[in-house]
């Protein structure tokens, strides 16, 4: 299960990253 919290919070980092950036 914390692997799979850890690739989660890292794709929600990303998407939030992609829209501030945008």
């Amino acid at each position: 299960p914390g692997e799979h919290k850890e690739k989660a919070a890292k794709k929600l980092f990303a998407c939030h990253y992609l829209t501030v950036t945008k």
